[in-house]
């Protein structure tokens, strides 16, 4: 090829490679909350029960993807026994509805055995009748026994497990088909993705785990199951002859004092025990005088890289341990950012406020900084938000994030939330007039609410929806600023706001006597 006409391919090629990649370095369009006039919201309601009488505190059970409701009822005056068990006087007795149908009156039902099933949507509760005990789903009875424990069902509602009492045993029953009998049966637990069952059998005298079927070691005591979330480890606390063990893997760990409590890492590959006499992490003991506080705490990041947990000692020094480092500095129960870069404690030195300091910077010298309220909001390791309040009676916005930054001073600050981003900080704040959101600093509602709730971004945080509350005293869903045309006596409990995609959410609400789902999609 001539060179003049291999210059003008060349550059010919160029042209075209630029003309394709201009658009994907243009500027992506702003998130639709923040844009003047986002794209419409499209808003659905579907009723999903009728609410035919009055819920026992409690028993209000929820379907994930909002498509169902169900509760226990009482025909009349309820008079509590036991923790676990409700008495009822006269003759209508207690009652569970479902799909806004009652089902059967019995003289007992065990209110914390009460659940909803995905295996055609019903609801799954222990009760008792002519003093026998039966599970029933739905409306329909499965078996009789002298006492039912340990009611599980695992966590995609598909499966049901339970010990039933009969002919001097006690019997495991799964998906309503009887197994084996023991002695005695404790701690039935399903795994996270469903397919494993364990529980602790006694035979002989002594106590075994059974897993999917399958006996393990004899123990003169067992307790603390706990799966690892992909279900492929499974770790417990035994005791046998005066020893202890943590058993990880089918693999005895030996410990000075029985176990009480076990964490795996999110990554599953990680974990902490916390026994009587101290904490072992990853198999390694760490010192036998360091007792957690942190009942409360992640103890693992999000990121699994590192744990944290209080600790205090025999010795005068008490703090914060992590990463096999401690700090003996006077702290609350220490907490990750959600991107795991950030560790947060409260003050215990008589001064009001919190420390904070990059996850990295642990182990080196720096002092921690100093905030006068808990995080609102942190990003990145190096960024936070809190609030504090002036002489002036206001609440203002404190952080070293410049986009977070405002000069405005509020009545209150309600909610707070941040994208997965880490660059979005919103929140509902009281100014007077009303209540409104804010994001970085900017006003995002055109109208005053007397309250808002749930303020929830989508995954790829582009969209913002919430409940609030207006003059009428009705409750609306509120998407990028368009709010629902339909007001409601009041969002569920949990009433959280869930988008099962980008540019869908649902949402659960209560409009006179009965429960409707709301859906809405942004276009």
């Amino acid at each position: 090829m001539p060179k003049q006409n291999k210059t003008l391919f060349l550059a010919a090629v160029m042209v075209f490679f630029l003309a394709a990649c201009l658009p994907l370095c243009a500027d992506e369009p702003a998130p639709a909350f923040l844009q003047p006039k986002s794209p419409s919201v499209v808003f659905k309601e579907k009723t999903v029960g009728k609410i035919t009488s009055a819920p026992v505190n409690g028993t209000l059970a929820l379907k994930a993807n909002y498509t169902m409701v169900a509760y226990l009822s009482i025909g009349n005056e309820a008079v509590l026994l036991k923790p676990d068990r409700l008495s009822i006087g006269g003759n209508r007795g207690i009652h569970a509805v479902a799909k806004g149908k009652k089902g059967r009156n019995y003289s007992f039902i065990k209110t914390n055995t009460a659940f909803l099933s995905t295996k055609g949507g019903q609801f799954v509760y222990t009760a008792m009748r002519k003093m026998q005990w039966t599970v029933v789903v739905g409306t329909k009875e499965h078996g009789f026994y002298d006492d039912i424990r340990d009611l599980a069902i695992s966590p995609d509602g598909m499966h049901i497990a339970y010990a039933g009492h009969a002919q001097d045993k006690w019997w495991i029953i799964k998906d309503h088909k009887k197994q084996a009998g023991y002695e005695d049966i404790l701690n039935l637990s399903f795994s996270a993705d469903n397919k494993n069952l364990v529980y602790a059998a006694k035979i002989d005298g002594q106590w075994v785990a059974v897993h999917n079927n399958l006996q393990g070691k004899t123990y003169d005591s067992i307790s603390h199951f706990t799966y690892n979330l992909k279900a492929d480890r499974l770790a417990y606390g035994a005791g046998k002859g005066g020893q202890y063990f943590l058993v990880v893997d089918n693999k005895e760990i030996p410990l000075s004092a029985y176990v009480i409590n076990i964490i795996f890492s999110p990554n599953g590959k990680r974990w902490f025990c916390l026994h009587n006499e101290g904490i072992m992490v990853d198999g390694q003991p760490l010192r036998q005088d360091h007792t957690s506080l942190g009942y409360d705490s992640d103890f693992f990041s999000p990121d699994s890289r590192h744990y944290a947990f209080c600790f205090t000692s025999f010795n005068p020094d008490s703090g914060i341990f992590m990463d096999g480092f401690a700090r003996p500095v006077n702290m609350g129960t220490p907490r990750f950012s959600p991107d795991s870069t950030m560790i947060t404690c409260e003050r215990l030195d008589g001064k009001t406020g919190y420390y904070c300091l990059a996850v990295d910077e642990w182990q080196t010298n720096k002092a921690f900084s100093s905030l006068p309220s808990y995080p609102l909001a942190a990003s990145q390791g190096k960024y936070y938000a809190c609030q504090i309040k002036k002489p002036d009676g206001k609440v203002y916005i404190s952080t070293n994030y410049p986009k977070w930054q405002t000069d405005e001073g509020y009545r209150e600050i309600l909610h707070s939330q941040t994208d997965s981003s880490g660059e979005y900080f919103a929140y509902a704040a009281e100014t007077g007039r009303g209540t409104a959101v804010y994001i970085n600093g900017r006003r995002c509602t055109a109208a005053d609410y007397l309250d808002i709730r749930n303020l929830t971004f989508s995954p790829d945080s582009r969209h913002l929806a919430f409940f609030g509350k207006t003059q009428r005293l009705k409750w609306h869903l509120v998407v990028d600023n368009h709010v629902s045309p339909k007001g409601y006596d009041s969002p569920m409990s949990p009433g959280s706001v869930i988008f099962d995609e980008p540019n869908r959410l649902r949402a659960m609400v209560i409009k006179r006597d009965k429960f409707v789902r709301l859906e809405a999609r942004c276009r």
